[in-house]
């Protein structure tokens, strides 16, 4: 047996911001970010209306961040790839209900309520932290870390940070607190605030 892989070189947006960074660059403004990632965005409505043999499915990343999508050149072509659907899980959408390295939240003595407690904590979910308060993960759980990711590049740097795994969490679960780009000093019309909103 064996598993075939496409070959991929490039760098990851969590890269590019970093490059960013260091050279002084200004973050990317939501125009550039929203043409960039629109593969993203197309990728994961596909995952997320999967047809299956046994009927739709949806695949659920459960972990977007800037580190899991690749920046790749194909063939002189820039194109852009999501990574890492390693802790993905799979749904039948008949029932659907409607830090920076992946950690396990058991392994940190937060045991969420969850199977599967494995995601990165700077990008978790509500659902994720507290699934017997806001549900099970879904399709939502990937719109959240899509907005964080775009959110973290417009801003120069993490949407949600803390010192502690405790912090994160706290912010991710306060609705008041929510990382939206123009709390965090990002430059975007009210209409894509109500969005992240």
């Amino acid at each position: 047996p064996f598993l075939a892989m496409e070959w991929l070189e490039g760098e990851s947006l969590g890269e590019i911001l970093t490059r960013r960074n260091e050279a002084g660059e200004p973050p990317l403004d939501i125009a550039t970010l929203v043409k960039m990632l629109r593969p993203v965005a197309h990728a994961l409505s596909r995952a997320h209306r999967f047809q299956g043999p046994n009927g739709a499915e949806s695949i659920i990343h459960r972990d977007l961040k800037p580190e899991n999508i690749l920046v790749a050149t194909i063939g002189g072509v820039s194109s852009v790839k999501i990574l890492d659907f390693g802790i993905a899980k799979a749904k039948r959408v008949a029932t659907q209900a409607a830090g920076r390295l992946v950690e396990s939240t058991t392994a940190l003595g937060l045991a969420p309520e969850e199977d599967d407690p494995s995601f990165t904590p700077g990008y978790g979910a509500p659902e994720q932290w507290a699934p017997k308060r806001f549900g099970d993960t879904g399709t939502w759980t990937d719109v959240w870390g899509l907005a964080l990711t775009l959110t973290e590049v417009m801003i120069g740097g993490p949407a949600i940070d803390g010192e502690t795994i405790e912090a994160m969490r706290a912010v991710a679960l306060d609705e008041k607190r929510r990382p939206t780009p123009r709390t965090l000093g990002a430059n975007v019309s009210p209409a894509v605030e109500a969005i992240f909103e």
